[in-house]
């Protein structure tokens, strides 16, 4: 229990580090502040239940912690999700068709990110360096398979952006 107020450092860090991005008005017909949330809503919700499981399974603790991890990944998740999304519209390479190498390049800086999150919410629920490496680990497995599925069906049935 010691390391808690570490983690906790270590996240608002992560979280002060990260730049937000500019809430200019949208262009009309682009869309991608709202598709950035739709997007977010929707790998949030099942990558937050897949982490859940796994710290519940690695660590233990009941109804309380999983609801607390559940609520702290929720919130933590959608936010670096959506800033990882819109920086990756604006900053990546643009692509309307299946490229193999674009969607691992993005499926590897979301793992980059994602992976962070993962290891300062391990440490925080869980109070100890080893857990939370082991559960950032498990996670990266687990959520690099959802992310790379989830892309996939939201590049074939979601609406194309402009730049």
């Amino acid at each position: 229990m010691a390391c808690r107020p570490a983690f906790a450092a270590l996240a608002v860090a992560a979280a002060l580090a990260l730049p937000l991005p500019a809430m200019a008005a949208e262009p009309e017909g682009t869309g991608i502040w709202r598709r950035a949330v739709d997007k977010m809503g929707t790998y949030a919700t099942v990558s937050t239940i897949a982490d859940a499981a796994i710290l519940s399974a690695m660590v233990g603790g009941g109804a309380v912690a999983t609801a607390g991890y559940l609520a702290a990944g929720t919130i933590m998740g959608s936010a670096s999700y959506y800033l990882h999304e819109v920086a990756w519209h604006y900053l990546g390479p643009e692509t309307t068709t299946s490229d193999i190498s674009i969607d691992m390049q993005k499926t590897i800086t979301w793992r980059i990110a994602s992976g962070a999150r993962a290891f300062a919410l391990g440490g925080w629920f869980s109070g100890a360096m080893s857990a939370s490496v082991g559960f950032a680990a498990a996670s990266q497995v687990a959520d690099t398979a959802v992310y790379y599925l989830h892309e996939t069906l939201w590049r074939s049935f979601g609406s194309p952006v402009a730049r």
